[in-house]
């Protein structure tokens, strides 16, 4: 499932502030500088897909982050927890590298605007510079659906 922009911004923003709640302090600190150094240009024209994706890739470190992060998108996108999809948060958190290659990969970020067969373990986006993800971890988790 593909988010906007301003869906992403705003679970980021909302995740950012429940922070210490979520994460042992000590981390909590650490992923509020990456997350403020990811999005201090944000209202920069043309700068906030990479914003965003530099935070999303800073949230990915830590699966707690992720997970909360997860559950904050699928509220906003109003989504049922019984007909929930994979998020592009869960793909893009994925276990690091298990795609091979020659399997049909996407963007996590954009999933619309790069669709190719994976040549080298662990490729990255060119625009987004993340990782890329099996397009088939973009259906439906459950088969029912």
């Amino acid at each position: 499932m593909a988010y906007t922009n301003q869906e992403l911004l705003q679970a980021i923003r909302s995740f950012q502030a429940r922070l210490t709640q979520i994460l042992p302090t000590d981390q909590a600190q650490g992923l509020e500088a990456r997350l403020q150094a990811a999005l201090v240009h944000i209202d920069e024209p043309g700068q906030q897909p990479e914003a965003i994706a530099q935070a999303l890739e800073a949230i990915r470190l830590f699966p707690a982050g992720r997970d909360e992060l997860n559950a904050e998108l699928v509220r906003l996108a109003g989504l049922r927890k019984g007909d929930r999809l994979r998020t592009k948060l869960v793909d893009i958190a994925g276990d690091g590298g298990a795609i091979r290659p020659g399997e049909r990969v996407v963007c996590p970020v954009d999933p619309t605007h790069l669709k190719k067969r994976l040549r080298i373990k662990g490729e990255r986006c060119p625009q987004h510079n993340v990782e890329l993800i099996e397009e088939s971890s973009l259906l439906p988790s459950d088969p029912t659906t």
